[in-house]
């Protein structure tokens, strides 16, 4: 589970990352933020969370890094994460997996939604 709580804020920062001019876009970066949007979608589609990370996620990974993101790497990471997700599903169940995840879940909708205040 550390690994998705992990990915849950890390999307997050990137996301609100990626308009500074500071934000290195480039592989690894790239890498992170595809998993993060994944992770989020699978998040939302399985626990029925109503938010609109994955979405926002979706929108920057596509915009900024297309370009990092070929076959031989989301091929790969899609299928590394999807394993440990539905590891966890079975070990955990539905309901205790969506309830470990709410709290950093709900973390990550906070800090986008003030940064989307903040842009504002």
């Amino acid at each position: 589970m550390m690994i998705v709580s992990a990915l849950l804020i890390s999307g997050a920062q990137a996301s609100a990352q990626e308009a500074d001019t500071d934000f290195a876009v480039g592989p690894e970066s790239c890498e992170g933020m595809y998993k993060s949007w994944l992770l989020n979608r699978l998040i939302e589609e399985t626990c029925d969370y109503s938010g609109f990370v994955a979405e926002d996620l979706g929108t920057a990974v596509k915009s900024v890094c297309e370009a990092y993101l070929p076959a031989e790497v989301r091929d790969p990471a899609t299928a590394e994460l999807l394993q440990t997700f539905k590891d966890d599903y079975d070990r955990m169940g539905k309901d205790a997996l969506c309830e470990d995840l709410r709290e950093g879940y709900e973390m990550v909708v906070d800090e986008m939604r003030t940064d989307q205040l903040d842009d504002w």
